[in-house]
């Protein structure tokens, strides 16, 4: 199957402005969906204490990669 690309936030991040965008918090995993070269990518929180998933946006400079 194809590689889907996880990153670990390194800090904080909420934009209460901004519906479209994911609440983050440092050291969470996130599971990358569209990458856009604006810099806005598009990922994916699982909540661990819902069992829901939390997709958003994100600013890639957010989160480093799991290699």
């Amino acid at each position: 199957g194809s590689h889907m690309l996880q990153v670990r936030a390194t800090k904080d991040y909420c934009n209460n402005y901004d519906l479209t965008s994911l609440n983050v918090k440092a050291g969470d995993i996130i599971t990358v969906l569209e990458q856009h070269p604006d810099g806005r990518w598009k990922g994916c929180i699982h909540d661990n204490r819902t069992g829901n998933d939390r997709v958003g946006y994100f600013p890639s400079s957010l989160g480093e990669a799991i290699v």
